[in-house]
């Protein structure tokens, strides 16, 4: 399993592979069908083996709860001592930060 980005994939396979990405980060595809079996539930072989025994996900359901001042405080020091000691994130991307919450 992987996040669904392009270089975390890459990075797995390098693993198994490091010749199999190509130095701009591009899989070599022709490598990539003997390293890689894909199986999710509706896959032949999960349906052969599980059949309708497979529980269908119900939505998720967010439930909010206020951080207690003792987490607050642990966040504050995580932000300002650990995670941003120059005063700025060193993660780029849309949210800019290592917790997007």
């Amino acid at each position: 399993p992987h996040n669904g980005k392009k270089e975390s994939f890459a990075e797995l396979i390098r693993l198994l592979e490091p010749t199999a990405v190509l130095p701009g980060g591009d899989i070599d595809k022709t490598m990539l069908d003997r390293l890689v079996v894909r199986r999710h539930r509706y896959s032949d072989d999960v349906r052969r083996e599980v059949g309708a025994d497979w529980a269908e996900r119900e939505e998720p359901r967010a439930i909010h709860v206020p951080a207690s001042p003792k987490e607050n405080e642990l966040a504050r020091e995580l932000d300002e001592v650990w995670l941003h000691p120059t005063g700025f994130s060193p993660y780029s991307g849309e949210r800019n930060a290592l917790f997007p919450w």
